[in-house]
């Protein structure tokens, strides 16, 4: 029992006597019983043991102590033995790709070979040095290339090699390879350190395609270079689509391949607006449909050498070919002094063929 609960018969008996105001024999004697049991029992002090016999009624309960202690508890226990390392039990000769079979997070047990990762606050900690393989969280958070030795590359690629067929033998350089395979499509994959493995870069798809494989004619090659715009290389003659709109690698690859199929459709297309293009609407200068051509063909006529040889015949000797090449440079790249030379000496070589001069001209002229 709770030792307050001793008091309760002394603070009923003071009530009583107060609301009365008055004492009585039978207050007081209640009074008296109140103090003697307070007396008796709770001012005992407390005693713990065991009890060796029965206890009376009346006497205070004594407290148990339970003497087990946590060692008796785990005295019965065997302790369990830890394995040593597993690299410490390695041999020099053996195979690791039976140890590190494919990729998973790094295990300093594994390894055997020293490796450390990390950085230390100071010179003081760790001897300045970066925190050696055991219990090194950082280690596990990169991917490793454990898996992807020399010996483990052989292996597989023996595993795969019944899977393949011959390289064809008409494929023999990159000559052949670009004539039969003309578009050429990269892609990029990145690794790095980081709480991601995703790139945002590794989802951009580069697809290149030369357009003299599309088969193309006159029309159709100069509207397709209009509409790829600063796409298309000149001096590659090329044109080099770059998709990265949108979230997967394999939907800019298939993006690509869309606009590149819109692109050849739409420049076979003829518009009926089209018909009235000039020569100053034309992306690069044609000899066979330009002005100077035909002004070059009834000279041929008009000209005394014209009366016995053919007008057409003439134009497409060596000496209308120099000119023609001197012509369409000085039009389709910037004028510069070598090529106004050439013009300047194509010119006077074919007035002097024109009027029967056979004399070559200097070069100061």
């Amino acid at each position: 029992m709770f030792w307050p609960y001793y008091f309760l018969p002394l603070f009923i008996a003071i009530f009583q006597q107060y609301c009365t105001m008055a004492p009585s024999a039978a207050a007081l004697l209640r009074i008296s019983g109140a103090v003697h049991s307070l007396t008796k029992y709770a001012l005992r002090p407390l005693t713990a043991g065991y009890s060796s016999g029965p206890v009376q009624e009346d006497a205070f309960k004594p407290l148990h102590i339970d003497r087990r202690t946590r060692r008796s508890a785990f005295k019965g226990r065997r302790r369990t033995q830890v394995a040593p390392p597993r690299f410490q039990s390695m041999l020099p000769e053996q195979d690791w790709t039976n140890v590190w079979p494919g990729p998973c997070s790094f295990k300093q047990s594994t390894v055997p070979f020293p490796v450390r990762m990390g950085e230390t606050n100071n010179q003081v900690e760790n001897e300045g040095l970066p925190p050696h393989k055991y219990g090194n969280a950082e280690l596990i958070k990169i991917p490793n290339f454990l898996h992807l030795t020399p010996v483990h590359i052989q292996k597989q690629c023996a595993a795969l090699k019944k899977y393949c067929t011959p390289w064809p033998s008409q494929l023999s350089t990159d000559a052949e390879c670009t004539q039969h395979f003309p578009v050429e499509v990269t892609l990029r994959d990145y690794v790095h350190a980081g709480p991601n493995i995703r790139d945002e870069r590794s989802r951009v798809v580069h697809l290149r395609f030369p357009v003299s494989s599309l088969r193309l004619d006159e029309h159709a090659r100069e509207k397709l270079v209009r509409l790829v715009g600063q796409r298309f290389s000149a001096e590659t003659g090329s044109v080099t689509l770059v998709t990265n709109v949108c979230p997967l690698k394999k939907e800019n690859y298939e993006y690509a391949v869309y606009l590149m199929t819109v692109l050849v459709l739409e420049a076979h297309k003829v518009e009926p607006w089209e018909a009235d293009k000039s020569e100053a609407d034309w992306e690069r200068f044609i000899w066979e449909k330009s002005r100077s051509r035909h002004a070059l063909v009834e000279l041929v006529r008009n000209s005394p050498a014209g009366e016995s040889t053919q007008a057409e015949k003439l134009v497409q000797s060596p000496l209308v070919q120099d000119y023609k090449r001197a012509v369409t440079s000085l039009q389709d790249k910037p004028e510069t002094k070598h090529s106004l030379g050439e013009y300047k000496r194509s010119v006077i070589h074919l007035l002097r063929h024109l009027a029967g001069s056979a004399s070559p001209p200097s070069d100061r002229q």
